[in-house]
């Protein structure tokens, strides 16, 4: 039996000029929910220059098979991608305390167009909530078919800081690529365990993150000690001295582990199937 038979997921997903994969993440939305006791998707939209929120409320709300909120970003629009990503997850938390927080699971989904559109792999979801594998793990993403991508929000000994924020940043991503592509090579099938990883699509334990928020904004008493320098060391690098611009996922999971010791996963088997015959111009594997 699956654990997922009796538990509540919502589902956050954050939509701006997002028309381009929604027709795909619907029908995945559409497969994920019949995993689980209860879905709830929560859909939140800035003003979109295509048609977003038509496609939102025909295509997927109208006959949805599970509960579909739309809700607005709460925060003030800036300047800063990464600041406005950051606070239309806050608005999806906001909403999660107010009316789910009582479910056993959250979770945050892309919308872009290559990260979530291929059909998504039912058996990698039942692996991962078995009665034998859901306590080895407070926050989980994935490898996917198309290939492992998401650098940016990936922390693992020694590449812990933002490989944005080091000098030289193209010689620290791939250092940082050629030792992770070779722990996936290696652990096939397997947890790997980090501090930061999201890959387009990941799940978390409500009360291990509920209370945790996304942000910008690198706060560095939240790194465990120690690993800063230790990545400096292997990279050979040096740290800038800004603190803005962060990718946001890594303060949302570095929190946790500061306030539950939640163990964050990354489950090396693919989630989404790779898209045959591949589309160009991607701005990431499909």
């Amino acid at each position: 039996p699956y654990m997922s038979q009796n538990m509540s997921i919502v589902i956050g997903l954050c939509c701006y000029n997002s028309s381009p994969g929604l027709p795909r993440i619907f029908k995945n939305l559409r497969e994920l929910s019949t995993k689980f006791k209860s879905t709830v998707a929560i859909f939140c939209y800035d003003i979109s220059r295509d048609n977003t929120l038509e496609l939102i409320k025909n295509e997927f709300q109208r006959n949805a098979p599970c509960v579909a909120e739309l809700v607005a970003n709460r925060y003030p629009r800036t300047h800063s991608r990464t600041h406005n990503i950051s606070n239309a997850r806050n608005t999806v938390l906001d909403v999660i305390k107010e009316r789910y927080a009582h479910f056993e699971l959250l979770s945050m989904m892309d919308c872009n167009e290559y990260a979530c559109i291929g059909d998504i792999e039912l058996e990698t979801l039942d692996d991962i909530l078995r009665d034998d594998m859901i306590d080895r793990w407070d926050g989980i993403s994935f490898n996917r078919e198309a290939g492992y991508y998401d650098y940016w929000a990936l922390s693992f000994s020694p590449f812990v800081y933002s490989f944005f924020h080091c000098t030289g940043w193209q010689q620290v991503v791939a250092a940082m690529r050629e030792r992770f592509s070779k722990i996936l090579d290696e652990e096939k099938g397997e947890l790997i365990y980090v501090y930061s990883a999201f890959n387009g699509f990941a799940i978390y334990k409500m009360s291990k993150f509920v209370d945790c928020r996304y942000s910008d904004k690198i706060s560095v008493e939240l790194f465990p000690a120690g690993e800063i320098a230790k990545q400096c060391l292997a990279a050979k690098c040096n740290i800038i001295d800004s603190l803005s611009d962060d990718c946001e996922h890594r303060n949302f999971h570095l929190e946790s582990i500061k306030k539950h010791n939640s163990k964050i996963a990354v489950y090396n088997k693919s989630i989404f199937k790779k898209i045959h015959p591949a589309i160009p111009n991607l701005r990431g594997p499909a």
